[in-house]
């Protein structure tokens, strides 16, 4: 399986989501920023957000906190380590409201290799081939 954004595969199989194919995939929207304290550089698109690692010794590459991540000193380039899926507009990730601690929204969801999904608080394993009927009878109506 890919993930797909607008329809264009970002990373999976066949695809390495490295700071360079990502940015020619989608395109340039803005500048990215380096945020020194994550050590690493965030490629924000209308909601979703590429953060790519950058070792502590090429951080002085980034002092202007926007220049391009296209390819490092050492030849390498960075792949990206985290994929943030956001509302439109905020790339640091919006906090969800106070939930009750029972509350399936914020449970745990393992996605295995196999093609399946496991929700750990319900205990339950979905098919990634399962019918939308089959999904709403293991995890009830939205």
């Amino acid at each position: 399986f890919a993930l797909l954004y607008c329809g264009v595969a970002c990373c999976g199989p066949k695809t390495v989501p490295t700071f360079p194919s990502v940015y020619h995939q989608l395109g340039p929207t803005m500048p990215g920023e380096y945020k020194a304290e994550a050590q690493a550089y965030w490629l924000v698109y209308p909601g979703v957000t590429f953060v790519f690692p950058i070792p502590q010794t090429f951080a002085h590459c980034f002092a202007s906190g926007t220049d391009l991540a296209f390819v490092l000193p050492d030849g390498s380039t960075p792949v990206a380590s985290r994929i943030k899926v956001h509302a439109v507009g905020d790339p640091a990730g919006t906090r969800p409201p106070p939930l009750h601690p029972s509350s399936y929204y914020m449970e745990r969801v393992e996605v295995r290799a196999d093609g399946q999904m496991r929700f750990c608080q319900r205990g339950c394993v979905i098919d990634f081939n399962a019918t939308p009927q089959d999904v709403v009878g293991f995890l009830g109506k939205p």
